[in-house]
């Protein structure tokens, strides 16, 4: 049963049923659709194989006996089919190569609730094209499949529809994935985008202690891009080519051909079916179209010069009613070509697209092919608009000259593409023999493993276990690779000189609590512990705290949480008892304080019976609208109301303080002015007195005293006062220190 990805021309009902169809098969075990991609990939697979024999005579005695070894036995075409699935099996995801064709808004208009998109937009002649990846989730989101896309501009195909396009499309089809080298993405998936390959092997597990993402760091510039011509992306297109070149030499030549004479063909058929019902120059824009995007795919893995290129240039020429007209203004495609060395770093691909240009056309000329020629003929003229659409690609697969980073490259590709296969091979969790296994890290991390039908899996103790040389231990309990423990104990386990953490993980590597007990412990040598509670990765419990942590010398808190946000409906969220008897207490309700009405937001009681509430706004700032935003209570009876937010506005004090002998101040906090040149400090004695101060900051201007029955004093002054209350001490303090620097600052007799 082949999957036969779809061609789609519209987003119509009918044909979004295809779409809907295919996604849905696809929606399943990953290592299900894996094995039907095998089938499909039989020849390539048979090829590649063929290349890494060829790779390891080359290499000789640069290669050690046991790797050569191992290589050996996997230049097989079953084994690299085995190591396709064990690579879908442990990461979760496969990688298909057979390319979809839909419209461009394909990627804007996805249903499948659990698809995510990658993709690249571009124009020819104004009109739009892209390419990138949908990948597709089971249900349970454990699997998930990526599928290539090519999309065509929706007006193009709009054109067409009637015409029964089905034929010349999947010619297309065919055509392009021969040049796609997404089955090699697929042997190294964990160095991809998590919107093309989201690895769903349980978050919890380490990276691999040989994993593919040593071999990408090893061998792959950091800089520049997919452009680069040492990048991950530029290696695979090589890497591809040679061995899609080898395929050439059997039936995969003539079935090129002939899927580009049909293709062609069918172009001339439809050209000719539209021709009289719409404009000569939009059956010109059609043929062009089409034609010039088959010409984009055969350049990703055909050079310039290749006969088969030429026969897709001869064809397009016959089929394109307007042909003769690139010839009359190829001065516009040059200014073109000119335009683009000049783009730089605007270009879409961010190179210096000068230095591209002229370095592919000396490569060239050097073979000589002339890209250039004073009199470009028709072929001539669309390989320039075909180097515009990529320079990078066109320079990757030309003849790099002497000494050149391009040359380089493409003398590293069989020595990297024989490492890529080791590491994908050997080197990660999902190679291991069945039983037990012990890896060594360049860390000096040592992994010891056990295996079960490729998988880790283990009945009776820890699947995988991971030791550094501080002597650190992590312990992963597992079952055909999930986390999983029979006798329901932690199935992860971290274990530190003086700390242990034990953890119940669900299928998909989250802390999830079950049948009322923790999904982490955590415990301390000198005897503290905390518990929490989780559901699905979230801080969640019905009844009673997720959180609770009793300290060693007596100290205690709990926290209350339900879907992950800070919640308690009859109580504080949040309690912390010290040794000493202090408590704090915090009250959220849907993860923000509740509101001012139900209470405080904060209180704090000291073992000596001292109180301080706070109210807080959304945001945890202390503030309030309706009323003081903190209310400091003292053992002595003191009372202490502070204002903030929008409540201290207008005349009203920021800090009002009662004590219990009846005195009482206002204060505007600051000493802010206040309306009218009213007082920003008031003190009202037990015995009746008042005082009344003017400051500005912590320079008393001036201050009135009224005592009972009497008229006020007013005192003019500049003074500089620690306020406090009762202020007139303060006052009187002041004065002796300013009398003492005078004294300090006359002239002895």
């Amino acid at each position: 049963m082949a999957l036969e990805t779809p061609v789609i021309t519209s987003i119509s009902r009918d044909q979004w049923r295809r779409y809907s169809q295919f996604m849905k098969r696809l929606q399943k075990d990953n290592s299900v659709v894996a094995g039907l991609e095998v089938e499909r990939l039989k020849p390539y697979l048979e090829a590649f194989s063929n290349q890494i024999r060829i790779d390891i005579g080359q290499a000789g005695a640069g290669l050690d006996a046991e790797k050569k070894q191992r290589l050996e036995k996997m230049a097989d075409p079953d084994e690299l089919g085995k190591l396709f699935k064990r690579v879908a099996a442990e990461t979760r995801n496969t990688v298909l190569s057979e390319i979809m064709l839909a419209p461009d808004n394909v990627f804007n208009t996805l249903r499948g609730k659990h698809d995510t998109k990658f993709v690249g937009r571009y124009e020819y002649e104004g009109l739009k094209y892209a390419f990138g990846f949908i990948q597709a989730f089971e249900d349970e989101k454990k699997h998930s499949v990526s599928v290539p896309v090519f999309a065509f501009d929706q007006s193009m195909l709009k054109m067409i529809e009637p015409h029964k396009p089905e034929a010349m499309l999947r010619a297309f089809q065919a055509i392009m994935t021969a040049g796609n080298h997404d089955m090699q993405h697929h042997y190294t998936n964990v160095t991809l985008n998590s919107n093309i390959s989201a690895s769903r092997h349980p978050s919890a597990l380490p990276e691999q202690p040989f994993a593919v993402k040593q071999w990408y760091d090893k061998h792959f510039s950091l800089g520049g891009g997919d452009t680069a011509e040492t990048s991950y992306e530029s290696w695979l297109m090589l890497n591809h080519e040679r061995i899609q070149k080898a395929m050439e030499k059997g039936p995969e030549e003539e079935k090129l051909r002939k899927a580009c004479d049909t293709f062609f063909d069918e172009l001339e058929r439809i050209s000719g079916k539209i021709s009289g019902t719409v404009p000569a120059k939009s059956v010109h824009e059609m043929s062009d179209y089409f034609g010039t995007m088959l010409l984009y795919s055969m350049m990703r893995y055909l050079r310039l010069d290749h006969p088969l290129l030429g026969h897709a240039l001869g064809r397009l020429e016959k089929a394109d009613p307007w042909a003769g007209r690139l010839v009359q203004k190829q001065m516009s495609v040059l200014e073109e070509v000119e335009k683009t060395k000049d783009s730089g770093d605007n270009h879409p691909y961010g190179v210096d697209q000068k230095e591209v240009i002229e370095n592919l056309a000396a490569n060239y000329k050097a073979e000589g092919v002339d890209l250039m020629p004073d009199n470009p003929d028709y072929a001539a003229l669309k390989k320039l608009q075909m180097i515009v659409m990529a320079p990078w690609v066109v320079r990757l697969l030309s003849r790099g000259q002497r000494t050149s980073m391009l040359e380089t490259m493409q003398e590293r590709v069989a020595g990297v593409s024989l490492d890529m296969v080791d590491a994908a091979a050997h080197q990660g969790w999902h190679s291991a023999v069945d039983g037990r296994q012990v890896y060594k890290n360049k860390d000096g991390d040592v992994f010891e493993a056990y295996f079960k039908n490729g998988r880790l899996d283990r009945d009776d103790g820890p699947a995988l276990v991971k030791i550094h040389p501080s002597g650190d231990r992590k312990e992963w309990w597992l079952k055909d690779g999930w986390p999983c423990r029979v006798d329901g104990g932690p199935n992860y386990i971290e274990s530190r000189k003086d700390t242990r953490c034990e953890k119940w993980l669900n299928k998909e590597g989250k802390s999830d609590s079950q049948n009322g007990r923790p999904s982490e412990v955590f415990t301390s040598s000198d005897g503290t512990i905390e518990e929490r509670y989780h559901r699905n990765g979230e801080l969640h419990r019905e009844e009673g705290p997720v959180q609770v942590k009793l300290m060693a010398n007596g100290s205690y808190s709990e926290r209350w949480c339900k879907n992950g946000k800070e919640h308690r409906d009859d109580g504080p969220s949040y309690i912390r008892i010290m040794s000493d008897g202090e408590r704090f207490e915090i009250f959220f309700k849907e993860g923000v304080p509740r509101k001012s009405q139900e209470g405080p937001t904060q209180i704090t009681t000291y073992a000596d019976g001292r109180r301080i509430e706070e109210w807080c706004d959304r945001f945890g700032y202390v503030g309030r609208d309706d009323g003081p935003a903190r209310i400091d209570t003292r053992p002595d009876g003191t009372k202490i109301s502070e204002w903030r937010g929008s409540s201290n506005l207008g005349d009203n004090p920021d800090y009002v303080e009662e004590r219990p002998d009846g005195s009482r101040l206002e204060r505007w906090q600051s000493f802010r002015s206040r309306k009218d040149k009213k007082p920003n400090w008031v003190e009202t004695h037990a015995d009746g007195t008042r005082v009344e101060a003017w400051f500005d900051f912590d320079n008393l201007e001036k201050y009135a005293v009224t005592k009972p029955g009497e008229k006020p004093v007013t005192v003019e002054c500049k003074l500089e006062v620690q306020a406090s209350m009762p202020l007139l001490e303060a006052i009187k303090k002041a004065r002796l220190i300013e009398a003492e620097k005078l004294q300090a600052q006359s002239p002895k007799l």
